[in-house]
C-alpha cells in the first residue's frame, strides 16, 4: 500500500548575495506526491519514501552586472524525492516526521525587465529539510497535512554580481489518501 497527496503552498525564495540582502519573496506551489512504506501497515511505519511532481514559482530580487536591483520570477517542473522518520506522535494519529532529501528542477520560463539575459540555468538541483505534521481522519481514511521545506539549490546564477546558490522556504497543506481508495 502507498499513499497518494496532493498539497498547494507558498514558497519564500532569494539569491544568496552576500551583497544585496533582502527578504524573501513570496510565490506559490502546487504538487502531486507519492509515499511508499518500508512496512506493510502504514499507521505503524516509522519511515517512508516520498517522491512527486511539483509545479512551482519563485520570485527573486538580483543584482545584475550593473549593480541594479532585478526582480525576477521563474516557473519550474520540480521532482523531489525525500525520506520521512517519525519523531513523535501525538494523540496516536498525528504524527511528526522529519524530512532529508534532494530535488531536480527544470526551468520553464523566466521572467524579468530584461527580457534578452537569462539570470537562472534551464535547470537547478539541491538538499532539502524540513518537518511535516499529519493528523488522520478515520471518516475519510486520510491523512491532512501541514509540511515545511528548506530547499537549497546548487545552481550558480548567470550575469549578476555573484554566482552563488538560491534558496526557499516552502509551506504546503495537503491531503494524503491510501491507495486502496482509487
Amino acid at each position: 500500500m502507498f499513499y497518494i497527496g496532493f498539497s498547494g503552498g507558498v514558497n519564500y525564495s532569494n539569491v544568496n548575495f552576500k551583497e544585496f540582502k533582502v527578504d524573501n519573496l513570496q510565490s506559490g506551489q502546487i504538487s502531486i506526491e507519492i509515499e511508499s512504506f518500508y512496512f506493510s501497515d502504514p499507521r505503524k511505519a516509522n519511515s517512508a519514501l516520498l517522491y512527486g511532481l511539483s509545479y512551482e514559482t519563485k520570485k527573486y530580487n538580483i543584482l545584475d552586472l550593473s549593480n541594479q536591483g532585478i526582480k525576477l520570477q521563474s516557473t519550474y517542473i520540480t521532482v523531489p524525492l525525500k525520506y520521512q522518520y517519525k519523531l513523535i506522535e501525538i494523540d496516536g494519529s498525528s504524527p511528526i516526521h522529519i524530512l532529508l532529501g534532494g530535488f531536480y528542477s527544470l526551468k520553464l520560463n523566466e521572467i524579468s525587465l530584461s527580457k534578452d539575459i537569462e539570470y537562472f540555468p534551464q535547470s537547478n538541483y539541491g538538499v532539502i529539510t524540513g518537518l511535516n505534521v499529519l493528523h488522520f481522519i478515520n471518516s475519510i481514511n486520510a491523512y491532512i497535512f501541514l509540511e515545511y521545506n528548506f530547499q537549497y539549490g546548487f545552481a550558480s546564477t548567470q550575469n549578476t554580481v555573484t554566482s552563488f546558490g538560491n534558496l526557499s522556504h516552502l509551506i504546503n497543506v495537503g491531503f494524503k489518501f491510501p491507495s486502496t481508495i482509487f
